[in-house]
């Protein structure tokens, strides 16, 4: 979903645009026969990427593969790696690491030796709510919490609060999740406000609710409109398909950006960035809970 010139903003139920200044940018996140998601700036970028692979020095569209990807197109923007450690408190979940191009190797493309890491994910269960935090090697530490009964997760990056509400009618029909992405504004109270010093959700935040009913309540969908706000800004769809083979999609994000050269990893900002990261927790978790449904 790509919209150079006229993008929108959905405010009260309806469109307002065009903002020239804004522009719908889709991501695309692939997953592999193990538990391994790699995240992409466009779908061209990924179609790059497969027709790239195995390409060597004698042949003929190698080095123009090779000018791509020193631009940073045609390569991942992410890759995610799955973490299994057992353990209380906060465990590590996932490492995510960055996909850089190799210039100065000029008879090769991309390579996974070419990843540096981006953020770990550690994540820790709490009766109302799992929390996860990405921690940064600059000692930054971003936190998402997603609640256990409401379907809400909440991030905040920098100054911005963002909400995941998931769709209870995609997740009927198919058993995967879809999300709608919502800027919150100052009025709209946040999962991740007034964290305690240690990072847990403040106890007289009125979203937190009653933990034993958190605990032993389903999951609730009801008067889901409560937890949205005027201001949509993305979506975050699961479309994942029984498919064999590496890299093939599993799930596509959607947000409005200000940086509209689509198939550059050097044109996504960082707050976009860190919202790829959320969806691809998302993923690993909606991975967990299928298996957990089906054991």
């Amino acid at each position: 979903m790509k919209k150079n010139s006229s993008s929108f903003v959905r405010e009260s139920g309806m469109y307002i645009g065009p903002s020239p200044q804004l522009c719908m940018r889709e991501f695309i996140i692939t997953k592999s026969f193990s538990s391994n998601l790699k995240a992409f700036a466009s779908k061209a970028s990924l179609d790059m990427f497969k027709h790239f692979k195995g390409l060597s020095p004698q042949q003929q569209n190698f080095f123009r593969a090779k000018e791509l990807q020193n631009q940073s197109k045609g390569l991942p923007l992410l890759v995610s790696k799955r973490v299994h450690e057992l353990g209380l408190g906060d465990t590590k979940y996932m490492k995510i690491y960055k996909c850089l191009p190799s210039p100065e190797s000029r008879d090769r493309l991309y390579d996974k030796v070419d990843n540096s890491i981006f953020t770990v994910v550690y994540k820790r269960t709490f009766p109302s709510y799992i929390r996860f935090s990405l921690k940064f090697d600059n000692s930054t530490e971003i936190i998402m919490i997603l609640h256990s009964r409401f379907p809400i997760a909440d991030i905040a990056v920098g100054d911005k609060r963002y909400r995941f509400v998931r769709d209870r009618s995609y997740f009927m029909s198919t058993g995967y999740f879809m999300s709608d992405l919502y800027l919150l504004p100052p009025d709209k109270v946040s999962l991740t406000d007034d964290l305690t010093s240690d990072k847990k959700v403040n106890k007289r935040n009125k979203l937190l609710g009653n933990s034993i009913k958190n605990v032993l309540a389903p999951v609730s969908f009801k008067s889901t409109t409560e937890f949205t706000s005027q201001f949509e800004c993305g979506k975050f769809v699961n479309d994942h398909s029984p498919r064999f083979g590496n890299d093939h999609k599993n799930s596509s994000f959607s947000v409005l950006s200000t940086d509209c050269d689509f198939d550059s990893n050097n044109a996504v900002r960082f707050e976009d960035i860190v919202l790829i990261c959320a969806c691809m927790i998302l993923t690993n978790h909606d991975i967990d809970e299928r298996r957990r449904r089906h054991q």
